[in-house]
């Protein structure tokens, strides 16, 4: 018995690469964000790009009109029309992820080894967790 055969009802195309992340916004709108750097916000039941921007790279829904998106080694929150209303900057390197951890926090985690706590809302980090690796024992030559 063989697997049956579906056509995409849908292809939803803006990227000039290869598409890195896509976020769900709400029941209608997904973020999408490519390696060339290009952030599209769509209405995927109609097949609709609604926004464009440049410049990011990971998307996370924060509210209804919000979105955390970033490349290097800072986070915009921004709204969905790609106006940014603030940068949080704190780490020094890549931010590689974000996860949103209630109403008015999230949680950045950076190749600079450490995870950032943020209040959104206010611009603020409220905490910063280095792991600190002690290794003990000889040095052999």
């Amino acid at each position: 018995m063989g697997l049956a055969k579906r056509s995409c009802r849908i292809t939803l195309k803006g990227h000039n690469s290869t598409v890195v992340h896509i976020a769900k916004i709400n029941g209608t709108q997904i973020v999408s964000v490519g390696q060339d750097s290009i952030t599209n916000i769509w209405d995927y039941q109609f097949g609709m790009l609604l926004q464009s921007f440049v410049g990011e790279g990971y998307a996370l829904k924060l509210s209804n009109n919000r979105i955390a998106c970033g490349k290097h080694i800072y986070i915009n929150i921004m709204y969905m029309s790609g106006q940014n209303l603030i940068s949080l900057r704190g780490h020094s390197d890549i931010v590689a992820c974000v996860i949103k951890l209630n109403r008015t926090q999230i949680a950045s985690g950076s190749n600079d080894k450490s995870i950032m706590i943020w209040d959104f809302i206010k611009g603020s980090c409220l905490m910063t967790l280095m792991v600190i690796f002690i290794i003990l024992g000889k040095l052999f030559r």
